[in-house]
């Protein structure tokens, strides 16, 4: 192909460049370049003998591994806000945060000490249960999941028992100024001291109001029907003496018999009752009566009104 006309046409030729001109700029003469390639062969060689030599991969066993597995699963599981002392009742499911009372601490610590053993043995038949189906070549594990919690009905109603009575009715208790603590060893020889009291009641020149109570339970529902269970049951709390519950209720009997039964106490002076319904639902109330105006040096109506509120503290 011809140049165009008036441009003058020229062929370019590499110049060769002196590059030790700039050996004094760059650093690149040769004798830096034999140096620069020395130095180099040097480090590869160094870096050579240098080189770690890295411990074989020691291969896991297949209980290692399948405790592996478990642990993995296991700590997936796991809530990250945990709370370790926090105890949440069996019971009725109510969250309880320490300190405990030493009562209820005691109770934590024995349904803690069930429920640990109980997962221990669970969770040891799932280790086995693990190590069969990797053997078999399982692919699919299943994650640990207990299978109850180890409690019987009668630990879930004994811890819920103890902290309602040590959480809400003990305090409230001392707020009312209800005794913390009853000597009931020195119940009998009270009970005692009340003797011609509850004669004047037995011998009808006294009026008791729960007498009252007993004698129009039967009129009303008939001698067979207030004798069935629910309605003794119902009886049996309506004359509980307050806040000296079953126990003192127990100790009141035992007493009151040995006083009146077979001697004061006869089926004309108890009917329509029983003698021994006379002394549980006429005499043994009478006397919590008395026990409470001396412990809270309260008149009688207001002994009758702690007593009944306070019922629910004696049943726990």
């Amino acid at each position: 192909m011809k140049p165009a006309e008036g441009r003058v046409h020229k062929k370019r030729v590499a110049a060769d460049v002196d590059l030790s001109k700039f050996s004094d700029i760059f650093g690149i003469g040769p004798s830096n370049r034999t140096s620069s390639t020395a130095t180099s062969v040097s480090r590869v060689s160094h870096s050579r003998n240098k080189r770690l030599t890295m411990p074989k991969r020691k291969t896991k066993t297949d209980q290692e591994s399948t405790s592996d597995i478990i642990n993995d699963i296991n700590n997936a599981m796991k809530t990250p806000n945990e709370q370790k002392d926090v105890f949440k009742c069996p019971f009725c499911y109510e969250t309880l945060i320490p300190p405990y009372p030493e009562e209820l601490e005691k109770a934590v610590k024995k349904v803690k000490d069930k429920k640990v053993a109980y997962e221990q043995d669970q969770r040891k038949m799932y280790e086995e249960r693990i190590y069969q189906e990797k053997a078999e070549g399982r692919v699919f594990i299943e994650p640990f999941m207990m299978h109850g919690d180890g409690l019987l009905e009668e630990d879930k109603k004994m811890i819920c028992k103890t902290h309602k009575r040590e959480l809400e009715l003990k305090p409230r208790a001392r707020e009312k100024g209800y005794p913390e603590t009853i000597d009931f060893d020195k119940l009998a020889s009270r009970i005692v001291a009340f003797k011609d009291d509850l004669l004047v009641i037995i011998d009808g020149k006294a009026e008791s109001s729960f007498a009252l109570e007993a004698k129009r339970v039967i009129e009303q529902v008939g001698a067979n029907k207030a004798r069935d269970t629910t309605e003794m049951m119902n009886q049996f709390e309506a004359t509980l003496p307050g806040y000296y519950g079953m126990k003192g209720a127990e100790k009141m009997m035992e007493t009151l018999c040995q006083l009146f039964l077979d001697k004061e106490l006869t089926k004309q002076k108890c009917w329509p009752l029983k003698p021994i319904e006379y002394i549980q639902q006429v005499l043994v109330p009478e006397c919590g009566v008395r026990l409470i105006q001396q412990d809270m040096e309260v008149e009688s109506d207001k002994a009758k009104e702690i007593m009944k509120e306070s019922v629910e503290y004696s049943l726990y």
